[in-house]
């Protein structure tokens, strides 16, 4: 979803993603005023209700260590900090102050998929 992060800072909030974790479902959802992007995870175990924006320079830098790793990354957002722990290496940040924009009143309520295919990797 970092492809979709505004690259300039006139909405701070769009310069970051939302990490929303409800019960087992992490949520990352990113904007820039054209697209939204959401991916959903399942989680191994419950951790409540979770809702951090993470920089999106954070997470370049994360997702260039995800790309060499073949574990598990391990996330620990705290009240202004984040860390994200991958094999031998761990990246710490401030998060984003502010609220992330309401999304969720941008998707369609009632519309049903039109196309469904399977991705081919």
């Amino acid at each position: 979803t970092i492809f979709s992060i505004a690259a300039n800072e006139n909405n701070k909030m769009m310069t970051g993603e939302l990490f929303e974790v409800n019960g087992s479902l992490l949520k990352v959802v990113s904007l820039d005023g054209h697209r939204i992007s959401i991916r959903k995870v399942e989680l191994k175990e419950n951790f409540g209700n979770i809702k951090v924006v993470v920089p999106g320079k954070t997470l370049s830098e994360v997702l260039k260590l995800l790309k060499d790793s073949e574990g598990e990354v391990e996330i620990c957002p705290s009240r202004r900090h984040i860390l994200f722990r991958i094999d031998n290496y761990t990246v710490i940040s401030a998060l984003l102050e502010g609220e992330f924009l309401d999304y969720k009143s941008a998707l369609p309520k009632d519309k049903k998929p039109k196309l469904r295919f399977p991705l081919v990797r």
